[in-house]
């Protein structure tokens, strides 16, 4: 055996070692979706971007410049504001949204909309991506089902704006 056919063995020995070594990437197959509807219209976002759902829960108002803040709310020993999911995808302020999701992120942000319709298993393949706009900036993409599309809702950016937002402007100092 030649040198230069040892070389070209190790290399072959080396890298069949080493995918024993390395993980292995499996994309999944399918994604867990909640379905709900805002201002009547259906959206859909990720199972995992949610720490948890809740019905007609008590929500104590909150004076505040903020259109979008309906309130703080407890939930299991975590208090956390409560914003219109509506009002934060551009439509009217709902009259009274019955459902609150708690976002999973890096402090406790909850979103209530008017109607929770189901979780889903979808077909990772039903997912379309499309970047979100300057007029639907939390949209991540739509989800295309039989009767048409419904747009992906990315609940990891609203919570990001809002923690931003709370950041920078903050109680006014005193003059």
């Amino acid at each position: 055996m030649t040198d230069r056919d040892q070389g070209t063995a190790r290399r072959l020995r080396d890298a069949f070692d080493r995918s024993f070594a390395e993980p292995v990437a499996v994309k999944p197959t399918t994604a867990s979706l909640l379905f709900l509807r805002v201002g009547g219209d259906p959206y859909a976002l990720r199972l995992s971007e949610v720490a948890g759902l809740h019905r007609d829960k008590t929500i104590a108002a909150a004076t505040s410049p903020l259109q979008d803040l309906l309130g703080m709310a407890g939930f299991r020993g975590v208090i956390a504001p409560v914003y219109d999911l509506g009002i934060l995808l551009g439509y009217p302020r709902a009259r009274a949204p019955r459902w609150i999701l708690l976002a999973r992120g890096p402090a406790p942000v909850a979103l209530a909309f008017e109607t929770f319709e189901a979780h889903f298993h979808v077909e990772v393949e039903q997912l379309a991506s499309g970047g979100s706009s300057s007029t639907r900036p939390y949209l991540e993409g739509a989800l295309r089902e039989a009767n048409g599309t419904r747009a992906l809702i990315h609940v990891a950016s609203i919570v990001e704006a809002l923690l931003v937002r709370a950041r920078t402007s903050g109680p006014e100092k005193e003059r």
